[in-house]
């Protein structure tokens, strides 16, 4: 559809108008919830399923698997975020266990962050038609 213009941003960018791919809150939040996973994965696994070269703003954010914990990724600077993006710092698969239902507390947590730090934009619908 082209870049619309930016209505609200959380951050100021040097052009307030433009997409930043490389700006995790430019991007739809993804997610998957499911009951349980059918096989066996480890959190550096999960970015295996994608192909060699998928940049980081089309992958995942968060995968909830409800019995046995949440996958998203790590920072140097944060233990668990909803970021595939490494923004400089290098991002690594993570997980947090199905304990206390603590993994549904983080997911439901990135959700309201994400959401309410996302970008709105205003689509040029005359280029979409």
């Amino acid at each position: 559809m082209g870049h619309g213009s930016v209505i609200w941003r959380t951050q100021q960018l040097w052009e307030p108008n433009n997409y930043y791919k490389d700006n995790p809150f430019d991007q739809v939040f993804t997610f998957l919830i499911c009951e349980k996973l059918n096989f066996k994965i480890s959190a550096a696994e999960i970015d295996e399923l994608y192909d060699p070269g998928t940049e980081s703003c089309l992958k995942h954010n968060l995968i909830l698997d409800i019995t046995n914990g949440l996958f998203g990724y790590q920072t140097p600077d944060e233990p668990f975020v909803g970021i595939p993006h490494d923004l400089g710092n290098g991002k690594l698969p993570s997980t947090i266990g199905a304990s206390n239902n603590a993994h549904i507390e983080h997911f439901l947590t990135n959700i309201h962050l994400f959401i309410s730090s996302n970008t709105i934009f205003h689509p040029d619908i005359g280029r979409y038609i």
